[in-house]
């Protein structure tokens, strides 16, 4: 082939790949705006203790024990003390509310004192449950001072209080019950 039919191929080679990329179509479009018309108010998520009772014994002999503005005296190993508190959902979320002993007082009282919550209808042990907005739930705090407790803590004054620095013997931890993250262990 001589070189004027190549370059004239080539040429209209060019011109069919090029003039095709360069859009010499005549397809018709149109475009129309579609408005959001959303506003998103976030929920609540909060829970409180609302109400609770004074500390009572819960053991067996409950005559020995003396109770004066929630200070028991002459406790015993064995001995079991109880207060009710009414935990609510005040936020507009459904929540997931976790119980969990302070544990300042577990590590410092370790083997002779434990915390423990329980639901104030059955009794049974409660580490969380679900709460509607503006439903409740009465749990009962339990301290008790364990049987293999030991001699050191006769005589002795176990003011929880001090220990804690603060009136917080059961952190009451709520979260949306599509968080993972805040699932009973």
């Amino acid at each position: 082939m001589n070189k004027k039919k190549i370059a004239g191929l080539l040429l209209v080679g060019t011109l069919l790949v090029g003039g095709g990329a360069l859009g010499a179509k005549a397809w018709f479009t149109s475009s129309a705006p579609v408005k959001a018309n959303l506003v998103i108010n976030t929920g609540k998520l909060e829970v409180k203790a609302v109400s609770d009772s004074a500390w009572l014994a819960l053991n067996q002999d409950t005559e020995s024990i003396t109770n004066v503005e929630d200070v028991m005296s002459n406790a015993q190993p064995g001995d079991h003390f109880y207060k009710v508190v009414k935990i609510e959902n005040t936020g507009t979320l459904t929540e997931r509310v976790n119980f969990e002993a302070n544990t300042d007082i577990v590590e410092k009282y370790k083997g002779a004192i434990s915390v423990d919550v329980g639901d104030q209808a059955t009794g049974e042990h409660l580490q969380s449950v679900i709460l509607a907005p503006g439903e409740s739930k009465e749990i009962r705090m339990v301290v008790s001072l364990q049987p293999e407790m030991g001699n050191e803590y006769q005589a002795t004054e176990i003011n929880l209080s001090e220990v804690l620095n603060s009136d917080t013997l059961i952190k009451v931890n709520a979260y949306q019950i599509n968080d993972t993250s805040g699932q009973a262990k």
